[in-house]
């Protein structure tokens, strides 16, 4: 805010136009101008003279009348004024002022004519800052925003597909011109569009990114497996968007017993072959039947995200297993027949009370 005056003479009569701002406004983007016009210097007087006028314009707008009288060497004020004035939108504004005098009485002794005019620069009003924003990273079920603005910001919100603004509770550097904020407790595989507001810290005034961040965080681990028999390799597919390790498991029956976990498993295909017992576990949870559900499923690691799919095991003949007394320990071992020269696995079979069964095989060394 400043003052300029404009100074005009005719004769020996002397005028003055003073023009300050005494404010301006953030919120509505103005300035408050003053002004007055003063003739200080005469060495004549005269009155009554109604045609001598003049006339003031500041930035555009003009004020006028007339001086009908005047001391010889004093000073009259002849006008004074306000006049709000509208910045442009960046804050800046230059207005222009002039005034002029004249004598239409055709006495020699008033005063003449008089003219001056000029410019000056209005206090540069902080406006809006431009805020700019990018996708930082993305999780199962996260969204990490990266931002920047062109003027220190003391606020950050988003806004998430269109809802209200948040108070984003961001990490900022310390120039208060960048940071980033992470929107929790999402969905996986899902699209969300994110908005950014940043207020500008001088002024605060609130601009929104100049685009919108649309992304959609990662699915979660998945398993694709198939039925099997007991005994048989089976082919296992894990994939996991994320790129995090997974925790594999196989439970059985209907009430899901667990039968393996492994830890930290990456994304690929396995070959998954059952353990002995494992194999054991599986048969008992069979009873009489000649299958048991399987549930094969994987977690994403440090996450409570779960991926199923239920399978049969089933039972075959040349599946069967049995045990024999080796050393004292009992063992796990195949039944073998030969039929047409050619080694077969084989199921043995017991008559119970006249029904033929599947069995367990164990025979015991005297």
């Amino acid at each position: 805010m400043g003052t300029i005056t404009a100074y005009g003479s005719k004769h020996s009569h002397e005028f003055k136009l003073n023009v300050n701002e005494t404010s301006y406004s953030v919120e509505n983007n103005t300035s408050t101008i003053e002004f007055s016009l003063t003739i200080f210097k005469s060495s004549y007087s005269w009155s009554g003279f109604n045609n001598i006028s003049y006339t003031i314009s500041i930035d555009g707008e003009i004020f006028s009348g007339t001086i009908p009288n005047y001391s010889a060497g004093s000073t009259l004020t002849i006008r004074t004024g306000t006049k709000t004035i509208a910045h442009n939108s960046d804050g800046q504004k230059n207005i222009s002022y002039s005034f002029n005098v004249t004598d239409n009485s055709g006495q020699s002794y008033t005063c003449g004519n008089a003219s001056a005019s000029g410019s000056m620069n209005l206090t540069n009003i902080p406006r809006y800052t431009t805020v700019y924003n990018s996708l930082k990273s993305k999780s199962i079920n996260s969204i990490t925003v990266d931002w920047s603005t062109t003027d220190s910001r003391d606020w950050t919100q988003y806004s998430l597909n269109g809802g209200a603004w948040t108070d984003a509770g961001d990490v900022v550097a310390s120039d208060n011109r960048s940071g980033y904020y992470t929107i929790g407790g999402l969905s996986p595989n899902t699209t969300y569009t994110v908005k950014t507001r940043c207020r500008r810290r001088d002024s605060g005034l609130w601009s929104e990114a100049t685009s919108t961040v649309t992304v959609t965080t990662y699915d979660i681990a998945q398993i694709s497996s198939q039925d099997f028999n007991l005994g048989d390799i089976f082919p296992v597919v894990i994939t996991s968007p994320s790129g995090l390790a997974t925790h594999f498991y196989i439970d059985a029956g209907a009430d899901n017993v667990r039968i393996r976990t492994q830890y930290d498993v990456r994304a690929g295909t396995y070959n998954i072959e059952l353990t002995d017992s494992e194999m054991d576990e599986i048969y008992k949870l069979m009873g009489n039947n000649s299958s048991v559900p399987i549930r094969v499923g994987v977690r994403t690691e440090n996450t409570d995200y779960y991926y199923t799919e239920s399978h049969i095991c089933t039972l075959t003949g040349n599946k069967k297993v049995a045990k024999v007394n080796v050393g004292g320990s009992t063992k796990r071992a195949k039944a073998f027949v030969k039929v047409n020269g050619q080694v077969k696995k084989a199921v043995i079979w017991i008559n119970d009370n006249g029904v033929g069964r599947r069995c367990l095989w164990y025979k015991f060394e005297k």
